[in-house]
Parts: C-alpha cells; structure tokens; sequence
C-alpha cells in the first residue's frame, strides 16, 4: 500500500462509497494500521463483518494508529454486535466479542 492508496482510499470513504473503499482494502497484502483501521471502519458502516471489523481495529491499534480512534471505533462496533450476541449459542465468535466488551468496558 502507498500512500497514494491510503489517500485515495480515505476519499473513499469521506464520499460515503464504502463499498469501493472495501473491495480495494480486500485485496490489500500488507495493509497499514490507517489501512486496518479505515477496514474496520468501512465495515462497521455497511454493517458487515462486525467481529473481523472488530479486529481489524485492533490490528490497527497494535500496528500504531491512534488509540483514542480504535476505541471509539470499537465501542461502535461492540454495540453494534450487542444486539446480536443476545441470539447467539455459545460459539467462539460470541465468546470474542464478549471479552473483548469486557476489555473495552
């Protein structure tokens, strides 16, 4: 990823074309943290993928992007999740999300 990409994916999603913005960061080999971040962060507006959005967010935290941003993000996405983890069985997705809302509390 250059930072071309990184820029012409932010434009991306300012204009709201998540969908774009995704199909690229699909195909991304070695996304940067903004890559990760921006990922999770796409998929959390289409609604998508919220646990792998969940951890896309953390990657990013871990690879360097700002914490203050990956927490906001994540209790977004965890209350996303709340509706849903309230129908699932014990399975190791519902187990993730609910230690990772224990962590972020």
């Amino acid at each position: 990823m250059t930072a071309a990409t990184a820029q012409n994916i932010r434009q991306l999603i300012d204009g709201l074309d998540f969908e774009a913005a995704l199909a690229i960061m699909a195909k991304a080999e070695n996304p940067t943290a903004e890559i990760d971040y921006l990922h999770g962060f796409g998929l959390l507006q289409v609604k998508r993928d919220l646990p792998p959005a969940l951890q896309l967010l953390i990657r990013s935290e871990q690879a360097g992007f700002s914490p203050f941003w990956v927490k906001y993000m994540q209790a977004m996405c965890l209350n996303h999740l709340g509706a849903l983890v309230a129908s699932w069985s014990e399975s190791s997705e519902s187990n993730f999300v609910l230690s990772r809302c224990v962590e972020v509390g």
